[in-house]
């Protein structure tokens, strides 16, 4: 979640694709990358996350990855 203006972010990140959702009047910024160290889910999709896992080799989605926190309390 982000106050900046988006095209603020964008100047910190140049080589990342970037694109914001909003949420109930929350604007979250999702800043892609080819391995993103977190990968998130809304698995009820009510703008809460309810599962983080963490890819701590950054190698993308292959299993490897580890539980790392449920932020909604549903997990």
């Amino acid at each position: 979640m982000s106050a900046e203006p988006l095209v603020t972010v964008a100047a910190i990140y140049p080589a990342s694709p970037i694109f914001y959702v909003s949420y109930q009047g929350h604007r979250y910024l999702y800043i892609a990358t080819p391995q993103p160290l977190f990968y998130v889910y809304d698995v009820d999709e009510d703008g809460h996350w309810d599962l983080i896992y963490k890819d701590v080799l950054e190698d993308g989605v292959n299993g490897n990855e580890q539980f790392y926190d449920s932020p909604s309390g549903m997990f």
